[in-house]
């Protein structure tokens, strides 16, 4: 099964102690911004990278569309149409935004590559983090069993009820009945499925289990706070690459 991450070793936005020394992986939560409510596309992410790398250019982001699309880059810049990003390159920063989402960082053991994924209910449908295990292995020599993988703060089961057509289009285990013919879906579960299917070791799967939802001294939440939510930043980055 895969393993909860303790939050005590999560320090305001930084998560510790799961990847590889090179690695930072940062998740914001929705005090550390003067203007937490402002919906901008790069504004935030620069500032968190500036708060854990001093540097606040060396970004990589996207106007996300729910879909399935991979960067694969080495250099900095805000892009349109991409929801997973895959990057060698040290000190280049690879964010997505999130207000209940999934957020999923991958890095290699031996520190030398990392991905991030934005993962809602679409996304999850078009196999993103299957996809994005596949890109790591064809193109950049990473093999599954090598990933270490860690799922961010999302909305939990429990609160993200769905309807039919939506909970008919993923696998048993990542749904339950409700009312009627409401469902309720876990986006953790259905990427956990993935990452199962493409290869990833259990074992090498780690999940920050707080709801987006539930949380609202620390998060944003779409479902709960709708057009007004603002946004977590997550963002990854190979830090001391030489």
């Amino acid at each position: 099964m895969f393993t909860a991450y303790p939050t005590a070793y999560f320090d305001h936005f930084v998560y510790h102690d799961i990847f590889p020394d090179s690695i930072t992986a940062a998740f914001s939560l929705k005090n550390i911004f003067e203007n937490p409510a402002e919906v901008d596309p790069v504004v935030h992410r620069r500032k968190l990278i500036e708060r854990i790398s001093g540097d606040s250019h060396t970004m990589v982001g996207s106007k996300q569309v729910h879909g399935a699309a991979i960067l694969e880059t080495d250099k900095e810049g805000f892009q349109d149409g991409f929801d997973a990003f895959i990057t060698m390159q040290p000190r280049l920063y690879l964010t997505v935004a999130v207000a209940d989402c999934l957020p999923l960082f991958f890095a290699d053991d031996a520190g030398q590559v990392v991905a991030l994924v934005h993962a809602g209910w679409r996304g999850t449908e078009k196999s993103i983090c299957k996809k994005v295990v596949t890109a790591l292995h064809e193109n950049f020599q990473v093999a599954p069993e090598r990933l270490t993988v860690l799922m961010g703060p999302c909305i939990s089961q429990s609160a993200y009820e769905v309807g039919p057509e939506v909970a008919e289009q993923f696998p048993s285990e990542a749904i339950c009945k409700g009312k009627d013919d409401r469902w309720y879906l876990s986006l953790k579960k259905a990427n956990l499925s993935q990452l199962r299917a493409a290869g990833v070791r259990d074992d090498h799967v780690y999940y920050d289990d707080r709801c987006t939802f539930a949380h609202d001294n620390l998060f944003f939440s779409y479902r709960r706070d709708g057009s007004a939510a603002g946004r977590m930043i997550a963002a990854i980055g190979i830090t001391n690459g030489k």
